[in-house]
């Protein structure tokens, strides 16, 4: 028999105690890192701990309130959904490879009950591709599926394969920044901070994107100091100016690549493939073994493609608890016109496709594009 245990921030130091017994967890799993997502709005973060005789599960997200659509809701009284925590995390577990089946099986079953209890609706789970936590759950989820293919830097190899491996024009354009005598830093400073803040918001603004990637400046500077030595800002500055700047977790062995913005100049076209190779060499010497570099749009895509040609498959879940509220709530919102009569497959909950001023610009691209007119 499983017991099942609802932790919240509150928490927080069984919270932490369970997760050391998980191993690979991802940073994205941990208290601190949900709080500065709960403080965004994202929901109430939690944190199931399943303890059974086959092994142990951990599975944090956010319960989301369904109050807020802007549509009639009055099917169900406290109705949610979940979603895990932005980045990759999902459902990690501790246990023999061979009852990974069974625990799998009685997790969900304990998932399910406690979704009926608690009025949640559906879930929507993000996977981490780095040790593939999805493969247990494919037969416990309506779908789990391929979402895209993300790009990793073998941090094994020698730094001449490093350089060697981008593409011919980026390998140029880095030996270019670096004979102006650009180099890296490590720098958390208030204004630091706040040039990178100002960069990311204008990158958002020049990709039409004023959802939820557009985060608070107050985000920014919350998610470096809950996560400590887990996150580090990487930049590169001519004159005590900012032109280029990441946010990098650290995840045992590999190192993500998470949030960055730079400063577009025609002089300096190459700074940030240069932030890019030198934060990998520094990554290499302090003993990582890959630069997990993520995946994006089809443009952010090619600019990741400049340094490696491997790959990881990156895969997402998502289930429904309650099909008659889930119908009901997508066609109430779908009668009063705020959700379109064909929404995008790919987008889920299906009664989250509703348009407003905040709309992410990949429901936006979905809903302009041909086939859902």
């Amino acid at each position: 028999m499983g017991s099942l245990e609802v932790l919240t921030l509150q928490d927080r130091e069984k919270w932490n105690s369970v997760l050391a017994g998980i191993p690979n967890a991802n940073v994205s799993a941990t208290p601190d890192y949900c709080r500065v997502f709960e403080d965004n709005d994202d929901g109430q973060a939690i944190c199931l701990n399943y303890e059974h005789d086959l092994g142990h599960v951990s599975y944090p997200f956010f319960k989301r309130s369904l109050n807020a659509l802007p549509f009639d809701h009055s099917l169900k009284k406290d109705a949610f959904d979940t979603s895990t925590p932005f980045g990759y995390g999902g459902i990690h577990m501790d246990c023999d490879l061979s009852n990974r089946e069974k625990l799998a099986f009685s997790f969900r079953s304990a998932m399910t009950e406690y979704a009926n209890d608690t009025g949640i609706i559906s879930e929507f789970i993000r996977f981490d591709p780095m040790v593939q936590n999805h493969i247990p759950f494919k037969k416990h989820l309506d779908q789990v599926r391929h979402h895209s293919n993300n790009l990793i830097i073998d941090l094994k190899k020698t730094e001449h394969r490093l350089l060697a491996d981008c593409r011919e024009r980026i390998r140029t354009g880095i030996r270019q920044t670096a004979r102006l005598g650009l180099e890296i830093e490590s720098l958390q400073t208030p204004d630091v901070v706040s040039q990178f803040t100002h960069l990311y918001e204008t990158a958002m603004k020049r990709r039409g994107n004023l959802g939820y990637l557009n985060f608070k400046p107050q985000f920014f500077n919350a998610l470096l100091s809950n996560l400590e030595d887990k996150a580090q800002l990487f930049l590169v500055r001519e004159h005590e100016t900012v032109l280029a700047a990441a946010i990098v977790l650290k995840n045992g062995s590999t190192l993500d690549y998470f949030l960055a913005a730079n400063l577009r100049s025609p002089d300096r076209p190459y700074v940030n493939h240069f932030l890019i190779y030198e934060t990998a060499k520094w990554a290499k010497a302090e003993g990582f073994e890959r630069f997990h570099l993520g995946g994006g749009t089809e443009s952010i895509m090619y600019f990741k493609s400049s340094f490696t040609k491997e790959t990881i498959p990156y895969f997402v879940g998502n289930h429904i608890f309650d099909h008659t509220a889930y119908a009901a709530l997508v066609q109430s919102g779908q009668r009063s016109g705020h959700i379109p009569a064909i929404i995008p497959p790919f987008f889920f909950p299906a009664y989250r496709a509703f348009l407003s001023e905040n709309s992410d610009r990949a429901l936006l691209d979905a809903l302009n594009s041909p086939q859902s007119v």
